[in-house]
């Protein structure tokens, strides 16, 4: 973990209120784009939404139906102590795509773009941890975060890890400012508190490939193999079951011994979470 003191306006450009206006005033929105929060609990997104014609006055498009932000219920929850999530933010802003991007080329990952408001001084989520790194630009406005290192080493989701947060009385109070950048590897506990004024902060969650993610992919590459396609022999005897399961450590072993293994599982890693670049006119002129 470690955190950056920038300063106020460093960030200019790549987001700001305006910025976050434009894209709630849109239009339709997936469903999971905005979410609201207070003091841990979701707020169902049908309070704020409502279901409506995309084209009211065309009777031939009657069916074509789009989910739209309630102004006036989302700002009651707001002025109500609720955060307010904007999921997603690289599909809807270009200089937040091209942040995604270049860190994509950096970190040969897929980056993924959250804005995240408060404006009471209630918590939106109860202490956690993510199963992903995150990176966080404070934009505007204060958050004041308590954070505690993780309970065990490299957690996942699913790995059985602690479902309670160790004593906050240990934790690192940190308050981030407009321009400050923290980083929180995944497994950190955490904490955010608003501070009783507008905040806004963007973060840029992207996941490191272990060693989980790489037996996945040769789960997948193994499909060639015959001996891992063969049924297995769930009513043979004790011999044939163990004869069964050598042929496959053989195959196995075979396959682990490839020392070119790892980097075939990264280049296909790379070109699966690779984002198409389209740059017209230039695309369609070639040159």
């Amino acid at each position: 973990m470690f955190t950056v003191t920038g300063r106020s306006g460093f960030f200019d450009g790549l987001l700001g209120w305006p910025d976050v206006n434009r894209v709630l005033r849109a239009g339709s929105l997936p469903g999971h784009s905005v979410v609201v929060t207070k003091s841990g609990r979701r707020v169902p997104g049908e309070s704020y939404t409502r279901v409506a014609p995309r084209y009211p006055d065309q009777l031939s498009a009657a069916h074509l139906t789009e989910t739209r932000l309630c102004a006036r219920t989302l700002g009651t929850f707001l002025r109500d102590g609720a955060s307010l999530a904007l999921n997603g933010l690289e599909d809807h802003h270009g200089p937040v795509a091209d942040l995604v991007r270049n860190l994509e080329a950096r970190l040969r990952v897929r980056v993924y773009a959250n804005a995240y408001m408060a404006w009471g001084g209630t918590n939106g989520l109860l202490a956690h941890w993510d199963d992903h790194d995150v990176l966080v630009l404070q934009i505007s406005g204060r958050k004041h975060w308590s954070v505690l290192p993780p309970t065990r080493p490299f957690p996942m989701e699913g790995a059985g890890a602690p479902e309670q947060p160790p004593t906050m009385e240990t934790a690192r109070e940190i308050v981030l400012t407009a321009g400050d950048v923290l980083h929180l590897p995944r497994g950190w506990w955490h904490l955010v508190t608003p501070v009783n004024e507008p905040s806004l902060h963007l973060t840029l969650g992207f996941t490191r490939r272990t060693g989980v993610h790489f037996a996945e992919w040769l789960a997948e590459d193994l499909r060639k193999e015959v001996e891992f396609r063969r049924d297995l022999p769930r009513g043979a005897d004790t011999c044939d079951r163990r004869e069964h399961v050598a042929r496959l450590r053989a195959v196995l072993a075979r396959c682990l011994d490839d020392p070119d293994l790892l980097d075939r599982y990264f280049a296909a890693a790379d070109d699966r979470c690779a984002r198409s670049s389209i740059d017209l006119p230039r695309d369609v002129a070639g040159t």
